[in-house]
Order: structure tokens, then C-alpha cells, then sequence
């Protein structure tokens, strides 16, 4: 009877030269999460008042209060949930938008397309997802890298923009 071959300790695949994975939550000011916060409790409030003058209502005025209180609840899970992944990988970027495990938004962004790449500081905003006719804007914070393509440009937010451009240049300038 032959034994069974030991499993090998190490696996054998490439790791990403970049990889970050962010909820968007913690990269939020606290504004915006005492902002959610606030809308929580209205709509509770809200809830409260409807449950008392439930039938004093009119019928379309009780789903259009039963909506906006779903909206208020949900959105700060919603919220909560929502992780923002960057994965640098030997031939690509990509960059995702996770609710729990289900992806909202994607790209991936081939390096061989890449004609340029630059640091840049001067956003003075944060925003999760913009989409523009020839941008989209990333995770944008005070520093972010722009990676410029044919008549498009990305620019990606990191909480290591330093670390991500280095990796990014490195693996353009890496000769095919």
C-alpha cells in the first residue's frame, strides 16, 4: 500500500504588490458618521410618531412614511458595510466597491494601457465613488494617484499613497 505524499506547507502563487482593503466607515470624517447617526434617530423618531398617529394618516402618506424610515435605518448599515479593496497586481490594478461580500462596482485596469502615472495632493474632499465622462475618482482623500489612460484617467485614493504610487511605477516601468 502506498503512503499519501505530505501537503506542501507553502502555496505557490504570486502575491499582489499592493493590496489594501478599507471599510469605508473608519476613512469617513466623524461629520459624516455623526450625520448618519442623526438620520438613525430621526427616522426612529419618526417610526415612533407613525406608530401613535397610525390611523390618522392617510393610506399613500403611511407608505411614504414607512419608506423614508426604511430608507434612514438601512442606510447607516448600508454604510457600515461598505469596504473600498485596491489590489495591485503584476499585470493589473484593480479597484472594488464591496457591500459585505457582494461587489457594487469594479475595474480593472490593465498596466500595458497605462500611459501615466502622478501623485496628487491637492484634493481638499473625500468622496467614496464619482464617475465623470473622462474621470473617476476613487477613495479620493487629501493624497491620491492619478493613472492616466487613453482619454481616461483614475484617480485612487489610498491610505498609503506613497506606498501605492511606488509599487504602480515600478510595475509600468517593469520591462514585459
Amino acid at each position: 500500500m502506498d503512503e499519501p505524499k505530505p501537503i506542501p506547507l507553502s502555496l505557490n502563487y504570486v502575491q499582489p504588490l499592493f493590496l489594501e482593503d478599507r471599510l469605508v466607515k473608519n476613512w469617513w470624517p466623524r461629520a459624516l458618521t455623526f450625520l448618519a447617526v442623526s438620520l438613525f434617530l430621526l427616522a426612529a423618531f419618526e417610526g415612533s410618531l407613525a406608530f401613535v398617529f397610525w390611523y390618522r394618516i392617510p393610506q399613500f402618506a403611511r407608505i411614504a412614511w414607512l419608506v423614508a424610515v426604511l430608507i434612514f435605518v438601512s442606510l447607516p448599515i448600508f454604510l457600515s458595510r461598505l469596504r473600498a479593496i485596491t489590489v495591485l497586481e503584476p499585470a493589473e490594478l484593480q479597484i472594488r466597491l464591496l457591500f459585505a461580500s457582494f461587489i457594487l462596482w469594479r475595474r480593472t485596469i490593465r498596466l500595458i494601457d497605462v500611459r501615466g502615472i502622478e501623485e496628487v495632493k491637492n484634493y481638499n474632499y473625500r468622496s467614496v465613488l464619482k464617475i465623470h465622462l473622462d474621470m473617476t475618482e476613487f477613495m479620493t482623500g487629501a493624497m491620491n494617484v492619478r493613472v492616466k489612460l487613453d482619454g481616461r484617467a483614475y484617480v485612487i485614493g489610498s491610505a498609503n499613497p506613497d506606498e501605492l504610487y511606488e509599487q504602480l511605477r515600478k510595475a509600468v516601468e517593469k520591462p514585459s
